[in-house]
């Protein structure tokens, strides 16, 4: 369950974002992002 949550995080802001670049820094925040929603 968690993982696809991060799966939705990731393909919304590269939809967003639209960037490479941002989809690679996107990668190595997803796991932050992840903690940030289990906690709320």
């Amino acid at each position: 369950m968690r993982v696809v949550l991060f799966l939705y995080i990731s393909l919304a802001e590269i939809l967003v974002f639209s960037n490479d670049s941002y989809f690679f820094v996107n990668i190595e925040n997803m796991g932050e992002k992840g903690k940030m929603l289990i906690i709320s």
